[in-house]
């Protein structure tokens, strides 16, 4: 058993350095030795784990499995070891927390009062969430628990999500605030978060993506369309606001279809460059990396 979690240990070590050479200097052991423990992890599961090319080595779709499984182990391994060093001396315990930048302005700060009270032993690490990467880092191992707004669980099998609060986001002005700078923060708003959301729709929908006759030009658009409600209830408030405060718009508001026009078909231009750029460097990006 212990044979095995050293292989793993240096299988996760080689794909990290994408060398055998790197690899072999990092953990001090002869590149023949690491050989050996990748013969012996391909034998035991019956299917190759790395591939070779001409810069190195990278893993397998199986080998990327088990690498997964590795960082998972290594955790568990260094939780189960502190707990029983702390069994004889009281240590601290290590909590690793992903958080949003709202968990971690408003909400963590109050809670880690409480937390300290009621668990003394507890040293907690809070780190900054990504909407895509922490459920990576959560589910191998990295962190023991998100404190986000965006939910990705559903798509994760072993990750379990609960609802802990509703955050309300307001926009405050004072009395004679001339609503101008609401008017540039609503396309604006549709703008970055279209392209936003862009960035990663080719990654989250890959199984629409891989289909030979599936149009991928439509995930970007539909996912910039998705923001088109908000933008239309953000226009209705904002003229709303005028009404209230007697504002009167001038001839120029006759152009707002055009503008809208405009900056509509930038944010679509812009989100798919995003959409196709963080696809290809994804699937293609080590092709293009070279080694240290």
């Amino acid at each position: 058993m212990l044979d095995q979690i050293t292989h793993l240990f240096r299988l996760k070590a080689i794909i990290e350095e994408g060398s055998l050479h790197k690899a072999a200097e990092r953990l001090n052991v002869s590149q023949p030795a690491l050989s050996r423990s990748i013969a012996q992890l391909e034998a035991l599961f019956g299917r190759p784990l790395l591939e070779r090319h001409a810069r190195g080595v990278r893993p397998t779709l199986f080998g990327r499995k088990v690498l997964s499984a590795s960082l998972r182990l290594k955790r568990h391994w260094e939780l189960a070891e502190q707990e029983l060093r702390e069994a004889q001396v009281g240590g601290n315990i290590p909590l690793r927390i992903g958080a949003g930048p709202v968990w971690r302005a408003l909400i963590l700060p109050a809670a880690m009062v409480e937390i300290q009270k009621t668990f003394p032993r507890l040293v907690v690490e809070i780190y900054r969430a990504h909407p895509t990467k922490s459920y990576e880092d959560l589910t191998e191992g990295r962190l023991d628990v998100i404190l986000s707004g965006v939910g990705q669980e559903t798509q994760h099998p072993r990750l379990i999500g609960r609802k802990l609060a509703v955050v309300t986001n307001q926009i405050g002005a004072r009395e004679d605030h001339p609503l101008f700078a609401l008017a540039a923060f609503i396309p604006w708003g549709f703008f970055s978060a279209g392209a936003g959301n862009a960035t990663n729709c080719m990654n989250t929908n890959q199984d629409l993506v891989k289909r030979i006759y599936f149009p991928r030009l439509a995930i970007p658009l539909a996912t910039i369309l998705s923001g088109l409600p908000d933008l239309l209830v953000g226009l209705g408030l904002l003229a709303g606001f005028f009404l209230y405060y007697g504002v009167t718009p001038g001839p120029a508001a006759l152009l707002l279809p055009l503008f809208l026009l405009q900056g509509f078909i930038a944010t679509v231009g812009f989100g798919i460059i995003l959409a196709h750029s963080k696809w290809s460097e994804d699937r293609y990006g080590h092709i293009s990396k070279r080694p240290t």
